[in-house]
């Protein structure tokens, strides 16, 4: 990923030195509410980035310049969710109000365009989906809107989370509603992520404090009958953490989710950004020695907390390998999670394994970056471990007169230097 540097008068210094601002993708009038970077694979950091926003349009960013190169405008509502997938690299799915549009970023076309233009000069393959998608068939039923989609490395299956606690899936290439998934949250289902290494598993996690851990293929949490252990309630896991130091006057929602990087079709690990303002992890392992892919899958929990005195909202990792340059060569580092919230505090945690070398997960350092997260993305974008991370939200109060509600920032943050996140 590259990004085109901004005027000396906005690159501003941030906490301690270590983060900087160094850019920003202006264009939408109104906050950023969701970052989709393009499908790329992990050896080639993405080039573009597309961004819904309050002000119901679409952007397609060319990282490069920091310019829109497609702007689709005059969406019915906001455009709050948006979804890419390796297995249709051009295909940008978007959530608005009921629908969900299907657009391809290489159609011809004006560079702002409505909607409607835009899906009609799709190519077919996707024009079809669009002509599926975009219609009302049942995506957000009744008065409920779409708060959040996510699509699978295929791009094959869609998932669909609405405020009435529901979770749909629909098939993108036979073109019809998935198989339905029973009833289980019981407020607002605020979040769905599909798990990379495993076709049929997806997890959703919502206003009702609970996280589930879905089978795809069978509509029903996953494991034997009466999986109920798939189903994490984080209030519990709250009360089970003597040692929780995060703000307890908000119930644990559950606003976001992330599956971590690494793992296998056997092991991986969720995170999931809550409204006390801890992150809760929790680990999937299946027996090895297992012939039944039916069992269920042992599920354990990790709270991180002392970091966010207020809901997190954002949560993503690099896609891009971390590693170390010693005298002995390069070393694999773990997996490093970022975490912003509406504390307007951005941490970096390192995903290291209890009983390993690498300790077990805790926080490298913190910033504060002038602005309430709504939506984040982030790419390592050079050898020595520096990210590249992308911060949509609402701007404090006292963050400088440059800072403007539609902007998205751009920030680097080099994590070969670990410091106190509490400096």
């Amino acid at each position: 990923m590259q990004v085109a540097p901004t005027t000396s008068d906005t690159a501003t210094s941030v906490a301690n030195g270590k983060g900087r601002l160094v850019g920003v993708l202006r264009g939408h009038s109104q906050q950023a509410l969701a970052l989709a970077p393009a499908a790329h694979s992990s050896a080639s950091p993405p080039t573009h980035v597309a961004s819904g926003s309050d002000d119901a349009s679409l952007r397609w960013w060319d990282l490069a310049t920091s310019k829109a190169v497609r702007a689709i405008a005059g969406f019915a509502a906001p455009v709050a969710a948006l979804a890419t997938s390796p297995g249709c690299p051009d295909l940008v799915l978007a959530a608005s109000g009921h629908d969900i549009f299907a657009f391809d970023v290489r159609a011809p076309g004006p560079v702002i365009a409505r909607p409607g233009d835009a899906v009609a000069a799709a190519t077919a393959a996707v024009a079809s989906a669009a002509a599926v998608t975009s219609a009302k068939s049942g995506v957000g039923e009744d008065d409920c809107e779409v708060g959040h989609i996510a699509v699978d490395d295929r791009a094959a299956s869609v998932a669909v989370a609405d405020d009435s606690g529901a979770v749909r899936l629909f098939d993108l290439r036979g073109l019809r509603p998935g198989r339905p998934l029973r009833t289980v949250h019981q407020n607002v289902c605020a979040a769905v992520e599909f798990h990379p290494r495993r076709p049929h598993e997806l997890w959703s996690g919502g206003m009702d404090c609970t996280i589930v851990k879905w089978d795809t293929s069978r509509g029903r949490p996953t494991g034997e009958r009466g999986a109920c252990a798939n189903i994490i309630d984080t209030e519990d896991a709250r009360a089970a953490d003597a040692a929780s130091t995060s703000q307890v006057i908000n119930p644990p929602f559950v606003h976001c989710l992330h599956v971590l990087p690494g793992g296998d079709a056997r092991h991986g690990t969720v995170a999931a950004g809550l409204g006390d303002g801890a992150i809760l992890l929790v680990e999937s392992k299946r027996d090895a020695a297992s012939s039944n892919k039916h069992k269920k899958a042992s599920l354990s929990t990790t709270r991180l907390t002392g970091q966010h005195s207020w809901s997190v909202t954002a949560l993503c990792s690099s896609s891009a390998p971390h590693r170390s340059q010693g005298v002995g060569g390069t070393a694999a580092l773990p997996p490093v999670l970022l975490s912003a919230g509406l504390d307007a505090r951005l941490v970096a945690w390192s995903m290291g394994t209890a009983g390993t070398d690498s300790g077990g997960p805790r926080a490298l350092f913190a910033m504060d970056v002038g602005r309430k997260a709504n939506c984040m993305a982030a790419e390592r974008t050079s050898p020595d471990g520096q990210l590249t991370i992308l911060l949509g939200g609402v701007p404090v109060a006292g963050a400088g007169a440059d800072r403007r509600a539609g902007d998205i920032d751009i920030f680097t943050l080099p994590l070969g230097i670990e410091s106190d996140p509490n400096a």
